[in-house]
């Protein structure tokens, strides 16, 4: 439109276009580009483009002549072209230096808008230098003072770059430094490298105070060197060690440990690895020279000899020489000393017969000593008069037992003279002792007194001294009899103990009561016959040289049934056959107790199973009996411990009754019976009871009215064994397994509750059957521990009263409740530590017993 101005954009330049040229083009930028200095060719554009306009197609020109300005105005400008279409300018530059500006102004023209100028801004830079290359020559080594940095040459490419250093060309230390370097003339920016001065080695020359002799004398201390230090203004070496090596004949291996003896020695120092110094060794420092000093030891000894005596061989000990010296040949000046030598540290010399006080002297050279001069060492030599040498026996009189051995009696001297004294021992009844002649050792022979006596005698004092020794009895040595075990009651007088032994005396043996012997003392050992407790006396008669000994008993029991080993044989023969026979008795039996072998098994049958057997059942017992596989007492363990008599589950009265008539043929007697319960009230098993009846002489006599052979018992009785498990099958007896009523009493006082009988008969059978890990303990454990238990909220005292009922089958007495009580209460007791208290009591004890189950351990 006429008179209308339009606005457009391109990139960042902005353009007012006019209509038929009514108004002047302005705001057209210019375009700016930067030229390094050693580029001589241009080459840009000019070309527009308008957004969402239609300028029509566009020609460009030259709009003129180029212009330089800037600082020296002394780059020249050629070829200077524009390309009509493209608008592509190129110009070649020449003789150009940075900071001048070439201005080439380009003419746009289009078909609908006026022409302008645009003008190209060129403007010359330097070129970077930040991908220089700054090459580092070898850098000094390190001296203590302040170095500049080596630089062999700064190169883009292959062409040199002027340049300056900005910062970091100078150090002192070795260490890394960063160099800054500024390009200069045509060049711009700046580039870094990293560069650092060497360590340097370090020579003698570095460190103050080398002395090159150090002259010592010998004092007995280690003499060291002081180690070097670095000269003023220098640092950065690493430790340093001074090290001695013997020279000139004296023997040192090279040690950092400084030299004590005298000699010279080589002296050098090694440097360690440090911040400005490498590491070196064997520096020479100089020589360091310990000379030997006068000796200030010993140099004197003096000797008394006996006067108006020669004597040959005399000896004295010298002093002990200093390292490397040794004694030469000693030389005597009168005819005192006669004849003298050394050997080692000891001079032998002899001398005449001279009066007291006489004097001698003997000079001993000493030389090679290497850290002394050479010296003398005098023996004086003087006679003197006899003299008291004040004798005495350190241990007095003496009592000593017969037997004693290792004793020895000391002298002691308050004057022991000269040289080496001698002791000379002696007992004036040999019978009773004898004595070391030298050593004073004692070996006494019988008991009685004698007289020792000590001489005591030196090169100028004698003397002597006694002492009374006395050797009394010594007190015999016993061997202790011993009770003998196992013993059983079977009307013949038994041995009681095992013959002990003596040494010093004879061994003799009374029987008595607790408190002494009551018969007399006699060799032969003590025998009992009937059961009970015997108290065996001994004590030893001793001989000359011992004493008797202190009286001194053993106890002994004849028990009426001895435990022994296990009732049942191998193979155990089964009374009854498979399939098992009816146990009812036969009312039409005939039997006839004839004698027979065959009898003796029948009356098994009759009495133990109570019941006529089949032939065929007596046949084979019969053959084995005959045939000696098995005796009559191993038969009759076998019907004993059968399934089909133990199924009668005989209360303990009744089961004696069955043994007296099965093996003693006869009723039981009261006292007998009464004997056997107690015993199964105590603990002992069937089996046990069995053994005892098996092994007594009444069953022996039985045995040989069948002409059978009784045996000797059973193999490996158990502790625990058979027993009664459920009702007692015998006709009119009320009596329950003990077992059984322990049981049915904890569900009844504990779980307040009448037991199912399966309940009943698992833990009976438990209990039956001695399995180690089930025993009375753990059986009420788990009930008072149990869940069913736990539900009924018992308190502490409700808990005290249960195991009354429970454990003792009573009610709590009221001081044994009130202690129980205070424990749970007050003491900190817990429930198991007070139940473990119940079941270790002997009122629990004696119940496991009287049912032959375990007690156990504490829970």
């Amino acid at each position: 439109m006429d008179g209308c101005c339009v606005n457009g954009n391109n990139a960042s330049y902005k353009y007012l276009f006019c209509k038929s040229g009514t108004a002047v083009a302005t705001g057209i930028g210019n375009k700016a580009i930067e030229q390094v200095y050693t580029n001589t060719a241009i080459s840009t554009s000019v070309s527009d483009t308008f957004d969402g306009k239609n300028p029509g197609e566009f020609r460009y020109l030259v709009g003129g002549a180029a212009t330089v300005s800037g600082t020296s105005h002394s780059t020249t400008v050629s070829n200077f072209a524009v390309n009509s279409t493209t608008g592509d300018v190129t110009a070649t530059l020449s003789n150009m230096h940075i900071g001048d500006v070439v201005t080439l102004p380009v003419s746009v023209r289009s078909e609908n808008y006026a022409p302008f100028i645009r003008n190209v801004v060129v403007t010359i830079v330097g070129t970077p230098i930040s991908g220089a290359t700054i090459n580092l020559g070898t850098q000094n080594v390190y001296n203590g003072s302040s170095q500049n940095v080596v630089i062999t040459s700064v190169q883009i490419g292959d062409t040199p770059v002027t340049y300056t250093i900005t910062s970091g060309g100078t150090a002192t230390n070795v260490g890394n430094n960063t160099l800054t370097i500024t390009g200069t003339g045509n060049y711009s920016g700046t580039r870094t490298a990293t560069w650092s001065l060497q360590k340097a080695t370090p020579t003698v020359s570095d460190f103050n105070n080398i002395t090159a002799t150090t002259n010592r004398s010998y004092t007995g201390s280690a003499q060291s060197v002081t180690a070097p230090a670095l000269k003023s203004g220098r640092n950065g070496a690493g430790a340093v060690t001074v090290y001695y090596t013997g020279t000139a004949g004296t023997s040192y291996t090279k040690s950092a440990t400084a030299p004590t003896g005298s000699g010279t020695y080589s002296v050098t120092f090694d440097v360690a690895n440090g911040t400005n110094y490498n590491a070196v060794s064997n520096l020479a420092y100089g020589t360091l020279t310990i000379a030997p000093v006068a000796y200030t030891g010993t140099t004197s000894v003096a000797r008394d000899v006996r006067a108006e005596r020669a004597q040959q061989n005399l000896t004295v000990t010298l002093p002990a020489l200093p390292e490397g010296g040794a004694y030469g040949v000693p030389v005597f000046t009168n005819d005192f000393v006669t004849a003298a030598s050394v050997n080692g540290t000891t001079l032998t010399f002899s001398v005449s017969a001279k009066t007291a006080n006489t004097a001698a002297f003997v000079t001993i050279p000493v030389t090679g000593c290497r850290n002394y001069n050479n010296y003398n060492v005098t023996v004086n030599v003087t006679a003197r008069a006899l003299g008291n040498a004040g004798v005495s026996i350190t241990e007095g009189n003496k009592s000593l037992t017969y037997g004693t051995t290792g004793f020895a009696f000391h002298g002691t001297v308050t004057n022991p003279g000269g040289g080496t004294g001698t002791w000379t021992w002696s007992s004036s009844d040999t019978s009773v002792a004898t004595v070391g002649a030298t050593t004073g050792v004692i070996t006494i022979a019988k008991v009685g007194t004698t007289t020792i006596k000590a001489v005591y005698e030196s090169e100028t004092t004698r003397g002597e001294a006694t002492v009374t020794l006395t050797v009394t009895k010594a007190a015999p040595t016993v061997t202790a009899p011993t009770a003998r075990t196992g013993l059983v009651a079977n009307g013949s007088a038994q041995a009681l103990v095992n013959a002990g032994s003596a040494t010093g005396g004879t061994l003799k043996y009374a029987l008595g009561n607790e408190s002494a012997a009551t018969g007399n003392y006699d060799t032969a050992i003590p025998t009992g016959t009937s059961a009970g407790t015997y108290c065996v006396w001994y004590k030893v008669f001793g001989d000359t040289n011992h004493s008797d000994s202190a009286a001194a008993k053993v106890t002994v029991s004849i028990a009426a049934p001895a435990p022994a080993p296990d009732p049942t044989p191998d193979p155990t023969p089964d009374p009854t056959p498979d399939p098992t026979p009816d146990p009812t008795p036969d009312p039409d039996d005939d039997w006839i107790d004839d004698g027979t072998v065959s009898s003796f098994v029948t009356r098994l049958y009759h009495v133990f199973l109570d019941r006529k057997p089949e032939q065929e059942e007596v046949d084979g017992w019969t053959d084995q009996i005959v045939g000696g596989s098995l005796t009559a007492g191993q038969a009759a363990a076998g019907f004993i411990f059968s399934p089909e008599f133990i199924d009668r589950n005989m209360c303990n009265s009744h089961f004696l009754d069955y043994l007296y008539l099965g093996l003693f043929n006869r009723a039981a007697d009261d006292d007998g019976k009464n004997g056997w319960t107690f015993l199964i009230d105590e603990g002992y098993s069937r089996e046990m009871v069995v053994q005892g009846f098996l092994t007594s002489p009444e069953f022996f006599n039985l045995c040989e009215t069948y002409d059978v052979n009784p045996g000797t018992g059973l193999a490996n009785v158990p502790a625990l064994g058979t027993i009664q498990t459920d009702h007692c099958t015998i006709a009119g007896c009320p009596n329950d397994a003990p077992v059984k009523i322990l049981v049915i009493g904890l569900y009844d006082t504990v779980f307040q509750r009448v037991p199912e009988q399966e309940e009943v008969d698992f833990w009976v059978t438990l209990m039956s059957i001695h399995r180690p890990d089930v025993t009375a303990r753990v059986m009420v454990n788990s009930f008072l521990n149990g869940e069913e238990y736990a539900n009924l909220n018992r308190n502490n005292g409700d808990y005290i009263r249960d195991l009354y009922h429970a454990i003792f089958n009573r009610d709590a007495d009221e001081g044994g409740f009130n202690d129980w009580l205070n424990r749970l209460e007050n003491e900190g007791w817990t429930r198991e530590q007070v139940l473990n208290g119940f079941t270790g009591s002997p009122e629990f004890i004696d119940q496991c017993h009287h049912a032959g189950i375990e007690i156990g351990g504490e829970i």
